[in-house]
């Protein structure tokens, strides 16, 4: 099979967006391009993630927050890319998340596998 995806660099990433249909990629260099489909380019999205996935409703979190987004070690809760919306940091730094029912993996930069869970404090 050959691979084509005609992003300006190398995805580390990518996702389909379950409440649009796009398809999302991020390249190492921390930006995040969508395009409508395999065969439209891509185009900028988002600058300086690490990491991010779309998420279903998650314990600790508003309903409408759809996306995690990290940076290192602070993770940004979001209704969609660009939104400023909920932010909170870890003591790691993370480079792969992902979501499934309600629960979120993590892998930190030292090769680490987590659960995140999140606590609201005061």
């Amino acid at each position: 099979a050959v691979v084509s995806t005609q992003s300006t660099g190398k995805v580390t990433k990518a996702e389909i967006s379950p409440i649009d249909g796009m398809l999302y990629g991020l390249e190492k260099s921390g930006i995040i391009y969508s395009k409508k489909s395999f065969s439209d380019r891509f185009t900028y999205s988002v600058c300086c993630a690490t990491a991010f996935t779309f998420v279903d409703r998650i314990r600790g979190l508003p309903n409408n927050v759809r996306l995690l987004q990290v940076e290192q070690n602070r993770i940004y809760a979001l209704r969609n890319f660009g939104d400023n919306f909920i932010d909170f940091d870890t003591d790691k730094a993370i480079v792969s998340i992902a979501s499934v029912g309600g629960t979120v993996a993590v892998v930190t930069e030292d090769g680490r596998l987590y659960r995140l869970t999140i606590h609201n404090t005061p």
